[in-house]
């Protein structure tokens, strides 16, 4: 006995029902911001201290910076992400 798996066409494709639609509005700050940056997206790179230090001396002072070790830089953004500061 097989097991028989519908297809759609994409217009008829059942949509699910618990996603809440997120639109982003065309002329909004994320929007262009995606716009300009996207052809970044393509491949992964991971962030040098250089990169992020502008975002965190907002946080902690550069000299500190400098002295943290990568781990310690990591869970520093880390814990900023889940507090929702950035």
């Amino acid at each position: 006995m097989a097991i028989e798996k519908k297809l759609y066409p994409p217009e008829d494709k059942p949509k699910p029902n618990n996603v809440v639609p997120f639109p982003v509005p065309e002329d909004s700050p994320l929007s262009n911001w995606y716009k300009a940056n996207k052809g970044k997206f393509k491949n992964k790179q991971i962030a040098s201290i250089d990169d992020l230090a502008p975002y965190l001396t907002n946080f902690i002072s550069e000299e500190k910076l400098l002295q943290m070790s990568e781990q310690e830089i990591e869970i520093l953004l880390q814990d900023l992400l889940d507090k929702g500061i950035i």
